[in-house]
């Protein structure tokens, strides 16, 4: 399909055609931006200190490196439950579960689009927290859990920015929280609606502080169900949802 290589940084390993060499060679500086400021954030799994990064082009988006999705977004994470990589490349089909390790992969996409954005840096930033929140990963977690996390990761100051858009939208915002990925995806309002999942995590911190924001996202990825996440809380959805209204002064 195509001559493939890789540049190995600290914290990425960055995968790309040979055609495109030269920008993966210039975006490699930024690419490790991401990541680190991804390993910075997020708890570190076991054995885990890279996030793998593949430039995508149009004719492979969806079938390479194990299937990479494309829709409006510029990137994607994408998860495997599997332990191996190099056992993912050959066929493996069966998940692995060792103790002490994380129970999958992920990967993340770097589309085309992705390479024209002012804040790149952030967007790798964001999908690599995708990717290592997936250590915890149990049961699909709320759509506001997974995507305010990446987007609370980027940077307070966005949420700063956006202070009147996010207020305005959340009425709207409460009417879709609880339902499903299209609901939330395929809004007008869709990137406001990040920006109140956003705020949830902010309004966490500043209540209860860094550390109740991960056990707050660890909680939803890994539980059987939102409910069974409630009870690990002692704090429903619906309570969260009503503290960023009052938080956010929407």
């Amino acid at each position: 399909m195509a001559e493939i290589d890789a540049i190995e940084t600290d914290h990425a390993r960055i995968v790309f055609r040979g055609k495109d060499a030269s920008r993966a060679k210039a975006f490699a500086s930024r690419i490790e931006a991401g990541a680190a400021k991804a390993f910075d954030i997020m708890p570190r799994p076991q054995g885990v200190d890279k996030v793998f990064y593949a430039l995508t082009w149009p004719q492979v988006d969806g079938r390479l490196y194990g299937g990479v999705a494309v829709g409006e977004a510029d990137a994607h994470a994408y998860y495997h439950p599997f332990l191996d990589p190099s056992e993912l490349a050959t066929g493996q089909r069966v998940p692995t579960d060792t103790a002490g390790l994380p129970k999958a992969t992920g990967r993340v996409g770097l589309h085309e689009g992705t390479f024209s954005r002012s804040d790149f840096v952030d967007v790798a930033c964001h999908e690599a927290v995708h990717v290592l929140a997936n250590q915890w990963f149990v049961n699909s977690p709320p759509i506001w859990a997974v995507e305010g996390l990446a987007q609370w990761s980027e940077g307070r100051r966005y949420l700063t920015a956006a202070r009147g858009r996010m207020q305005a939208a959340f009425p709207q915002f409460e009417k879709v929280v609880f339902q499903g990925y299209d609901e939330f995806h395929q809004s007008s309002l869709e990137t406001e609606f990040y920006l109140c999942s956003a705020a949830m995590y902010a309004c966490i911190e500043d209540d209860d502080g860094l550390d109740a924001v991960m056990r707050t996202a660890q909680a939803f990825y890994g539980s059987t169900s939102p409910e069974k996440a409630e009870e690990k809380l002692g704090r429903t959805q619906k309570q969260l949802v009503a503290d960023t209204r009052k938080w956010l002064g929407a």
